[in-house]
């Protein structure tokens, strides 16, 4: 399946893993490719932080930690949260290597396992 347009590559190549591996509905797309664009965010910021002091002044001058590690964590958590409307989890790597129908059908069972 072809991966939505403006993508970088850390979320064309998620996007790509993913739609290969997994049946997924409408609107598991769409959550998929929130998934891929927050990605593609965090490779962004995760190149600033590492390029950047951590610690930079503050307006009054006074150190302070650089606004790119908090953006960068609550970036990397609401990826977590929307892989886990996907079901996706640890368990879910055990699926590789399984059929496509048959890692459809094992993931749906995590999906309902988990609620």
């Amino acid at each position: 399946m072809k991966p939505p347009r403006g993508l970088k590559p850390p979320g064309r190549a998620f996007w790509k893993t993913t739609t290969e591996s997994f049946d997924l509905r409408g609107d598991e797309l769409v959550t998929l490719e929130q998934v891929c664009k927050l990605m593609d965010v965090a490779s962004r910021l995760e190149d600033l932080v590492n390029g950047a002091d951590l610690v930079v002044g503050g307006s009054m001058g006074q150190p302070r930690i650089s606004p790119a590690l908090p953006e960068l964590r609550a970036t990397r958590v609401s990826i977590a949260r929307l892989l886990g409307q996907l079901g996706f989890s640890d368990q879910s790597s055990q699926l590789v290597g399984q059929a496509k129908s048959d890692r459809g059908r094992s993931l749906a069972r995590l999906r309902w396992s988990a609620g």
